[in-house]
């Protein structure tokens, strides 16, 4: 009998649609959520499965606290757009809230009479665990807000000059997607009914196919935003040696080291090869399919990608929210056939990594 993720829906935490929280409410319906994940993972659940139903419950939170919070008539000038994991359907217990937002019509007053809203919706995300972006990419940033005018003239920008942190924010505009949160579970509403969401898919689009076009911001991100990871030395060397006493426990990032290598490697290699995916296996398959991978680096690939998913979300349910080490896989207390496993992973994500240095190559 297969696993059945049912956490109880956030919805529940709002006494009656359009009303306000409690503490006690959303602590219960974390605790609760955590309790079915670990059942989910002892179960040998599906991570895909467990993303396509967490994406349900976020898209609802995000829905409830919006309408809750933020004015109608702002709301309704204001196309959701989501950032990052949350575009890819990739979020965990412990993402955070990135977003931008699409205005219909701006005038001088509009941005300053939302921002006070948006902070207050960012606490409210945050009291449900989702914390606001410790790199400021949301819209209370005035970088990530803006008119349809507003957005290809920052965008013009980026690609005028590109230095590194600009060509980092046109990379982040391929993995967005808007989304109409306003009619968020609302079934007689189409999903692209709002003209923004179609200006929004153009100016991500026209960015992709920019991208594409120009060998330099390729290597850009091939070389200064892919970094290869750490070497696994061996269970008796290196950094996978036991801690010793009084020291601090060694361990590695699952989001550093192997998701991010992987998520932007092929990021990168769907971009130059036109796949307009934006999950990443959904890319991996799609790379696989034009023979860009052979098929033993993609099996890796996929089974780097779905242990690391798994080992950040067991991560993120051992450790207190927000810690410094959340979604980390602890070297000192973890079993040798674990390592082991880890080792394997770094091993493939390092091949990944090395073709995509190897087939980039700064432009002359």
């Amino acid at each position: 009998m297969k696993p059945v993720f049912l956490p109880r829906p956030a919805t529940e935490c709002f006494a009656t649609p359009g009303t306000r929280t409690t503490f006690a409410a959303v602590s219960t319906w974390q605790t609760e959520l955590q309790q079915t994940t670990r059942q989910w993972l002892r179960a040998g659940g599906s991570i895909e499965k467990w993303f396509e139903d967490y994406r349900r419950l976020r898209l609802d939170i995000l829905h409830q606290n919006w309408r809750l919070i933020v004015p109608c008539d702002l709301r309704s000038k204001a196309t959701f757009v989501l950032l990052g994991a949350s575009a890819r359907g990739e979020d965990t217990l412990t993402s955070d809230l990135d977003y931008a937002l699409l205005l219909s019509t701006q005038t001088p007053s509009d941005i300053d009479n939302l921002q006070p809203h948006l902070y207050r919706f960012s606490q409210a995300m945050a009291t449900f665990g989702v914390s606001p972006c410790p790199g400021n990419v949301m819209a209370t940033n005035p970088r990530w807000i803006g008119t349809t005018e507003t957005w290809k003239e920052r965008i013009d920008a980026y690609f005028q000059y590109p230095s590194w942190e600009n060509t980092r924010y046109l990379f982040m505009l391929v993995d967005s997607l808007p989304i109409n949160l306003e009619k968020f579970g609302d079934p007689s509403a189409s999903p692209n009914e709002s003209a923004e969401i179609g200006v929004w898919n153009q100016l991500r689009q026209d960015v992709f196919d920019r991208i594409s076009h120009s060998s330099y911001l390729c290597w850009e991100m091939a070389h200064l935003g892919i970094e290869i990871p750490p070497a696994a030395a061996g269970r008796t060397g290196g950094w996978l040696s036991s801690k010793r006493f009084g020291q601090r426990p060694k361990s590695i990032s699952m989001k550093t080291s192997l998701i991010n290598p992987i998520v932007h490697s092929l990021r990168l290699l769907a971009i130059t090869h036109n796949i307009s995916s934006l999950s990443t296996l959904d890319r991996l398959d799609a790379l696989a399919a034009k023979q860009v991978l052979d098929r033993t680096l993609r099996q890796g690939v996929a089974q780097s990608l779905r242990w690391s998913w798994q080992a950040r979300l067991h991560g993120g349910l051992t450790t207190p929210p927000n810690s410094a080490n959340s979604g980390e896989f602890m070297l000192s207390s973890t079993a040798n056939v674990h390592r082991e496993e880890l080792m394997t992973h770094l091993h493939t994500t390092r091949n990944l990594v090395r073709m995509v240095h190897r087939n980039f190559k700064k432009p002359r």
